[in-house]
């Protein structure tokens, strides 16, 4: 019997998930970030407090896991983020704060999604999101006053397309910003301002 018990035990904690969690706070200059999390319920949050140039490749395989970028600063930083799963969120804004950003999660209900009370606050960013999956969702929110952002999002391909998911991009400037979308799937939501 003590065999059968232990042998049970030995089974459960074999078995047993656990989810990473990542915090990077940075300031300086070319700094090259490479996060790779794979599996469920994985946390990745990177500040760039007054960094420039800093080049970030975020890699996530799973579901459920939470991406998020803080630019509080500096001038020219890149974002590479590919996502691979359903309910996965990516963030890329100001401080964390008080706007909600609206997720449709996989019973189709909605929730909160990360919150930003700044936009980015820096000049000359480009961010290139790719989600592969249903229910995903991605923020991006550049804040006033700044410009120069390259914004692309594609959410499934051709031959997967990715379904229900929500992408917000608001651009809160007159400056020169682009932002190229493509999405392959459907019942798919897409919010764009550009208040300028």
């Amino acid at each position: 019997m003590q065999k059968k018990i232990a042998f049970l035990l030995v089974g459960l904690w074999s078995s047993t998930v656990f989810a990473s969690e990542v915090y990077i706070d940075q300031a300086g200059s070319s700094t090259t970030i490479d996060i790779t999390q794979i599996g469920d319920n994985n946390v990745a949050e990177i500040n760039l407090d007054t960094a420039t140039s800093a080049d970030i490749e975020y890699t996530a395989t799973g579901s459920d896991n939470l991406f998020d970028i803080a630019v509080n600063g500096g001038t020219g930083n890149v974002a590479t983020v590919a996502v691979e799963g359903d309910g996965n969120e990516v963030t890329v804004c100001g401080t964390n704060g008080a706007a909600n950003f609206g997720a449709i999660t996989s019973s189709g209900t909605t929730t909160a999604g990360t919150t930003c009370s700044t936009g980015i606050a820096s000049n000359g960013n480009t961010n290139t999101v790719t989600t592969y999956g249903d229910y995903n969702l991605v923020n991006i929110e550049q804040g006033a006053g700044v410009g120069g952002s390259t914004n692309t999002v594609t959410i499934g391909t051709a031959l997967s397309g990715g379904n229900n998911n929500v992408v917000n991009i608001t651009q809160d400037n007159a400056e020169a910003n682009t932002v190229t979308l493509t999405v392959d799937g459907s019942s798919n939501v897409v919010n764009i301002l550009q208040d300028n």
